[in-house]
C-alpha cells in the first residue's frame, strides 16, 4: 500500500497521496517487526518525495535519517551490492536537498562524495551523474568557486551525451555555464572568456527552450539582462509569466 500510495503521488503530483504512502511506511513499523533495509529506503524516498513537493526540510532531513540506516543496516550477501548503489544515491540526493535549506557548503561536499563513489562503482548510473553535477554547481554557486562550476560542466556533457532530449539537462547545462559567465564577468582579466561563457549558456538554454522547458525563459531572461540586452530579458520574462514559469516573488 505505501508503494502503490507513493506511485499515484508521483505520477500526479499528489501530497495526498505521498503523504498516505508515509503513513502506511508508519503503521508497518509500528507493528514492531525488524525493517529490512529496501524498506527504510523506501520510506525515505516518500518523505524526500513530499519534501521536495512540500519545501519542508524536516521530511528532507528524516528522509536522510532513513537512507543512513538502510545504508547501515545493509543485508549481508553478495546480492546487496547492487541494491546498496541505489540506497547511497538516495542519501547523496538528500544531502544536495539539505544544501539547498541550510546554505552549508558541508552538504554539498557530502553529497558530491557520495554521488562520486556511486559512479566509482558503476559509472554508467546517469541520475547520480546527473544529481552529482546539480551538487556541484549548488556548491560552484555557494563559494563562487570556478573549479566547481566546471566539474559540473564536465558531468553535465557526459549526461547530455547519455540523453540529448533532456530539456531539463540543457536548463542546468546552460545554468552553469551562466554561473560560471558570471564569476568570470567580475574579473577584467577574463572579461573575453566570461563572454564565451554567456554565449555557451545561450546556446544551451535556447536548446532547452526548443525542447520544451519552461523554466529555461527564466533563466534565459536573466542571461539577457545581464549582458545588456533588456528587450530580449523583457520577452522572455513575459513568456515565463505567460506559462506561469516564474519563480516565487521572494526569490
Amino acid at each position: 500500500m505505501a508503494l502503490a500510495y507513493f506511485s499515484v503521488g508521483e505520477l500526479n503530483d499528489d501530497v495526498e497521496a505521498v503523504e498516505n504512502s508515509i503513513q502506511c511506511f508508519k503503521d508497518v513499523a509500528a507493528l514492531g517487526k525488524r525493517l529490512f533495509p529496501q524498506f527504510v529506503n523506501d520510506w525515505g524516498v516518500s518523505l524526500m518525495k513530499l519534501g521536495e513537493m512540500t519545501n519542508d526540510r524536516n521530511c528532507i532531513e528524516e528522509a536522510a535519517s532513513k537512507f543512513e540506516e538502510a545504508i547501515n543496516g545493509r543485508l549481508d550477501g553478495a546480492d546487496a551490492e547492487e541494491i546498496e548503489l541505489e540506497w547511497l544515491y538516495n542519501y547523496g540526493c538528500a544531502m544536495d536537498f539539505l544544501g539547498d535549506f541550510h546554505d552549508e557548503p558541508v552538504y554539498y561536499e557530502k553529497s558530491i562524495q557520495v554521488l562520486s563513489h556511486v559512479l566509482k562503482l558503476d559509472p554508467d548510473y546517469i541520475h547520480a551523474r546527473y544529481n552529482l553535477a546539480l551538487a556541484l554547481s549548488h556548491l560552484g554557486e555557494l563559494n563562487s568557486d570556478v573549479d566547481c562550476f566546471h566539474q559540473a560542466i564536465e558531468q553535465f556533457h557526459e549526461v547530455s551525451l547519455h540523453d540529448a532530449e533532456d530539456e531539463i539537462t540543457w536548463n542546468d547545462f546552460g545554468l552553469a555555464y551562466l554561473n560560471l559567465a558570471m564569476l568570470k564577468a567580475a574579473d577584467p582579466i577574463h572579461k573575453e572568456k566570461s563572454k564565451s561563457y554567456f554565449e555557451q549558456a545561450e546556446v544551451r538554454l535556447q536548446h532547452s527552450v526548443r525542447l520544451g522547458s519552461l523554466q529555461a525563459y527564466y533563466n534565459l531572461a536573466c542571461l539577457y539582462a545581464l549582458t545588456n540586452n533588456p528587450s530580449a530579458a523583457i520577452h522572455y520574462l513575459e513568456k515565463a509569466e505567460h506559462c506561469s514559469a516564474l519563480p516565487p516573488a521572494d526569490d
